[in-house]
């Protein structure tokens, strides 16, 4: 019971197996939240699934520290951009190879959340963050896609003989 990870789901589902609500707060209680008034309420009865509900509290909340640390690295990514050629209003995006990887292992590190059987109470916050990176993936492939063709045709397009032709 004096696991700090418990969050209130944990201690609404504790109140539930003891079908009494549980006052936490000392400046409420009408009894303090002694031993001999936890053995009121019998929970000794009821102290492997207590003790379940404190371990299930505590890998979820590795899971939440995750899930947090994707969340703040991408938090401060940016994207580089650099001058293409001699154009001044022409940027490309550049040192993508370390985004790619940040983005790679952030989907690694989704899916091994995914896979959890821990994952229940944040669930909502996961697939919010994995369907973020899925849009991120997409857009910067696309992206890719349409610069490396542009930087394939801009030299073509460019040429003076080609515009004339046109």
């Amino acid at each position: 019971l004096q696991n700090p990870k418990m969050q209130e789901r944990h201690w609404a589902h504790i109140e539930d197996i003891l079908k009494c609500k549980i006052d936490r707060d000392p400046m409420t209680w009408q009894e303090p939240l002694t031993l001999s008034y936890l053995e009121k309420l019998m929970i000794t009865d009821f102290s492997e699934q207590i003790l379940e509900i404190s371990m299930t509290a505590s890998q979820e909340f590795s899971l939440e520290e995750v899930l947090n640390k994707i969340n703040q690295i991408w938090k401060l990514q940016e994207f580089e951009l650099k001058d293409f050629k001699h154009y001044k209003d022409v940027c490309v995006l550049a040192g993508i190879e370390s985004l790619q990887e940040i983005l790679d292992d952030s989907m690694l590190s989704i899916t091994n959340l995914l896979s959890s059987q821990f994952i229940t109470g944040i669930r909502n916050q996961v697939d919010e963050t994995h369907s973020t990176l899925r849009k991120v993936a997409s857009i910067l492939d696309t992206w890719l896609y349409v610069q490396r063709d542009w930087m394939y045709l801009e030299p073509i397009f460019s040429n003076p003989d080609i515009q004339r032709q046109l």
